[in-house]
């Protein structure tokens, strides 16, 4: 192999002795990466509705008769509240109104003593939910608003959300997807005020799975996920004309993969931790190939004469796109959507 390479032969025009880290590196891919992705206010709502239960009524009560907005009658409980509405066997049926000490209120339907139907709550800090109830809990479909302009409007089931919904945030960003027990689970499309957006799998409230991401300065990555990092099978582009398809881990090329400059030179093989390291082969800008080694970043040596490019060498070509494909590493063969036949 001999001493560490100039590089300064036909092929290399000087691009193989450059750790990609340094023309391409990933740190400003996770920095970008881990801000924008964190989503506001870990989770939503923040405040949920009140269960609806009260004690039972004093014996204080008044017929409001044609005084009132309805035929009911006004009963004052225990620890204050009051209800406006009808009873039956002791239990508040129908519709009414609850107003309680600490400012909050419900408005909508009553069934045995809870509230179910139709109905809205408005609590004393602001925050309203209307919508669909069951048993005294939000359950159905609704809409919680915030006092401080932030909503969720979906599907509940007993206070929590769950199924389908939409919500948004004061500083213009945006969830729209699926929920189960209050987390982002399963396919949604998040966009953060600046203009970065991501469409594709969540789970416990995180990007996990497969989906793409798009930077606001046109960078944009399609592949797999693991605990909001790039992690797995993925490809990434630049809007310079630069492309990896590979291997990552923690956001980092790592594992076996192809990275293309925006001049058209080309390094296919072996990434250790954003960095090419192990075997690989470098194409130049004339179309030549030759086998290498390389550790930490810089070429140690070549280990074959210039030649033409063979279709296992797995180059990305010009202007191709994603394809299904098979790739052998030294783990074995795994799946890979970089193909040379694209």
């Amino acid at each position: 192999m001999g001493s560490r390479s100039s590089c300064t032969c036909a092929c290399s025009e000087g691009a193989a002795n450059n750790a990609v880290e340094s023309y391409c590196s990933e740190k400003n891919v996770a920095i970008a990466h881990s801000g924008l992705c964190t989503l506001p206010g870990n989770g939503f709502p923040m405040a949920r509705p009140k269960r609806l239960q009260e004690p039972r009524r004093k014996h204080c009560s008044l017929d409001l008769g044609a005084t009132g907005h309805f035929d009911a009658q006004m009963v004052i409980l225990e620890g204050g509240s009051r209800f406006f509405g009808h009873w039956m066997d002791g239990m508040k049926t129908g519709f009414g109104i609850l107003e309680r000490p600490d400012g909050s209120r419900y408005e909508g339907d009553f069934q045995n003593d809870k509230a179910s139907g139709q109905g809205t709550l408005a609590c004393a800090s602001g925050d309203v939910y209307e919508g669909q109830w069951a048993d005294g809990q939000a359950h159905g479909f609704g809409r919680f608003t915030q006092a401080n302009g932030s909503y969720y409007e979906g599907q509940w089931a007993f206070d929590q959300q769950e199924g389908f919904g939409i919500e948004t945030w004061p500083d213009g960003s945006r969830f729209e997807g699926c929920y189960k027990g209050n987390l982002k689970e399963g396919p949604g499309t998040f966009t953060w005020a600046k203009g970065a957006s991501y469409t594709g799998e969540f789970s416990n409230n995180v990007l996990h799975g497969s989906g793409e991401y798009r930077w606001p300065d046109g960078r944009h990555y399609s592949g797999q996920w693991l605990n909001n990092a790039l992690n797995g099978m993925g490809e990434m582009t630049w809007p310079d004309g630069r492309c990896y398809r590979g291997h990552y881990r923690q956001d980092q090329k790592h594992g076996e993969g192809c990275f293309r400059w925006a001049n058209g030179s080309q390094y296919s093989g072996q990434w250790l931790q954003g960095k090419q390291h192990g075997f690989g082969r470098f194409k130049g800008r004339d179309g030549k190939v030759r086998r290498g080694q390389w550790e930490d970043g810089v070429l140690i040596g070549w280990l074959e004469a210039p030649r033409d490019e063979e279709p296992t060498d797995r180059f990305i070509p010009k202007g191709g796109k994603l394809a299904s494909s098979t790739l052998e590493t030294s783990e074995g063969t795994v799946s890979n959507a970089a193909t040379h036949n694209l």
